[in-house]
């Protein structure tokens, strides 16, 4: 919440945008100082990270390889040791002895009626492609049918993620992934790792898979393929069974590496109601202090206490005072930005980046530069950012436990870009839906993991307009805004801020608004805390974004202090 109708959003912060900090001599205060090395891997690792929600028994072979065997057009499999993958010491490696290569994973007891996620990291010889299929056995341990996703092109040198969100049949109990390299050649090594198998949110894995299904050979069928994988728009034509048939499945290729997880619907969510569920026992108010970090954490532990928040920058998150604040019942929010490209920092390089979730984004039709650290991402709805974001949400997740939520900066429906000039920006419609589209996202991830999103941008009634009601204010998939140094403009954020349209779709506030506001002075401050709209304001002006003390005692909120599931 940085503007509104005639006014210009502030330049934006060099705090928060440094993409060479050390090269730029700027001082610790900005946004991106020395990495944050526990949580950014080396240069050259590579590969999908390991998640909590993944089923694997033996995702990276870490003791053996059980559960890995040669389906067909290999030989020789063995476990073996790998340096360049950024989570995985070890894979299951095979000789090819043909130009279509299958390796059995292990199995994983599932649900019937569900969708699941099937995914692994693969190498295998240039010009190869690698698909994921899944064989479904009852709970005899019998055949029933196999479903696969789509293939895309693997290299030698790289991990390349390749994934399929596969529907379980009716009578399935277990599921066989079946990594299926085409393309390969006689004697050309095949390497895969990081088996991963993650059931909906909030499902309940079966029992342990039956052993008998693990040597099975199924009999010849055929199914229609799968759902396309994450970030395709286009399936598979059908497909042969492995097991009878040396033909390669369909290779409509595919560009994502999106973790299989992360599955992002694109589609402009449609409006709905905007009323508040019954509230589940989060307070948000009276106002109480919190603080920005973007230059390192010392100094956030002050607010290690129930209800004490502050927000993580771009590569100081896992700093040790962080962990402290959530460890004493405060909240840390972890900064993002997937507006404008500037790919400083871990989570911004995967976004941004060709990574584990994905190709390289793009910047917007028309190379809009926002400000002098970047430029305008394409972030329509349908574009690879898009299809990334919740790979990287979902890493973040993994990554932080204890993280609390999202602040998700220069998101509203609206540009108030300095060098962007909205009155001429022909993309109005599309900006809006994109915007709209990486806050359901975020809800989504958020709602997942007991987690709230915080966004700094404008949802303002008929100019971007609020959502769902873009003639109310308020976005009602995030949990509250942010107001960056309008002091004595509370006459227009007052009302902004106690819209009944924040948070209205959330199901962790359910509601109750937690609006954060940081003034450059104290009679701005007193301001903001006094208009009861505000459940944090602290005054922290640009200059002190390396951290700033609290004001005052906490109070309780009722708001998570890390990943809540």
């Amino acid at each position: 919440m940085a503007a509104h109708a005639t006014l210009r959003k502030r330049p934006v912060r060099a705090t928060a945008r440094r993409l060479v900090q050390t090269l730029a001599g700027v001082t610790a205060a900005a946004l991106v100082p020395v990495a944050a090395m526990a949580a950014t891997p080396s240069a050259q690792a590579a590969g999908s990270t390991a998640s909590q929600l993944n089923l694997s028994p033996n995702p990276v072979l870490a003791s053996d390889s059980t559960g890995y065997a040669v389906q067909e057009g290999g030989t020789g499999l063995k476990r073996v040791p790998v340096s360049d993958h950024v989570a995985a010491s070890w894979a299951a490696q095979v000789t090819s002895t043909a130009t279509t290569t299958r390796i059995r994973e292990p199995n994983v007891g599932v649900r019937a009626g569900q969708t699941w996620n099937f995914a692994s990291d693969v190498k295998a010889r240039t010009g190869a492609t690698a698909q994921i299929t899944v064989s479904w056995f009852s709970g005899t341990g019998a055949f029933l049918s196999w479903t696969g996703g789509t293939a895309q092109t693997v290299s030698p040198s790289t991990w390349t993620r390749v994934a399929a969100a596969l529907p379980v049949p009716t009578g399935a109990v277990t599921a066989q992934t079946v990594v299926n390299v085409l393309g390969s050649a006689t004697s050309a090594s095949v390497q895969v790792t990081q088996h991963d198998v993650r059931a909906p949110v909030n499902a309940t894995a079966t029992s342990a898979s039956p052993t008998t299904a693990a040597t099975s050979t199924p009999a010849s069928t055929t199914t229609a393929a799968a759902p396309a994988t994450t970030g395709t728009t286009s399936k598979p034509a059908a497909i042969t069974t492995p097991a009878t048939s040396s033909s390669a499945p369909a290779t409509t290729t595919s560009t994502t590496t999106s973790t299989p997880a992360t599955t992002t619907k694109t589609s402009t969510p449609t409006a709905t109601t905007t009323s508040a569920p019954p509230s589940t026992g989060v307070t948000n108010l009276p106002a109480q202090a919190a603080g920005l970090f973007w230059g390192g954490g010392s100094g956030a532990a002050a607010y290690a206490h129930p209800g004490g928040l502050v927000v993580a920058g771009r590569d100081n998150y896992q700093d040790q005072d962080f962990k402290t604040v959530s460890a004493g019942g405060g909240s840390v929010l972890i900064y993002l930005d997937a507006v404008i490209d500037n790919s400083y920092g871990r989570y911004h390089q995967l976004l941004d980046s060709a990574s584990a979730c994905g190709p390289a984004t793009s910047r917007w039709p028309g190379n809009y530069q926002a400000n002098e650290w970047g430029y305008l991402n394409d972030f329509r709805v349908g574009s690879v950012l898009q299809s990334k974001f919740r790979c990287v949400l979902e890493t973040m997740v993994a990554e932080n436990p204890h993280m609390a939520g999202f602040f998700a900066d220069d998101l509203g429906s609206r540009s108030w870009f300095p060098d962007i000039n909205w009155a001429s920006f022909p993309d109005k419609t599309a900006y809006r839906a994109g915007a709209i589209a990486l806050s359901q996202t975020l809800r989504a991830v958020a709602d997942e993991h007991g987690l709230i999103v915080i966004v700094n941008g404008t949802w303002t009634a008929n100019d971007g307009g609020g959502y769902p009601n873009a003639a109310q204010t308020g976005n009602a998939l995030a949990d509250g805004g942010f107001v960056e140094h309008h002091d004595g403009q509370i006459g227009f954020f007052g009302p902004y801020g106690c819209s009944s349209q924040w948070a209205a779709q959330s199901q962790v506030t359910h509601g109750k608004a937690i609006n954060y506001a940081v003034t450059d002075t104290a009679a701005g401050k007193t301001e903001y805390v006094n208009s009861g709209c505000y459940a944090y304001v602290n005054q922290q002006p640009t200059a002190q974004y390396s951290g700033v003390a609290p004001w005052g005692t906490f109070h309780p909120t009722g708001l998570p202090t890390r990943v809540a599931r």
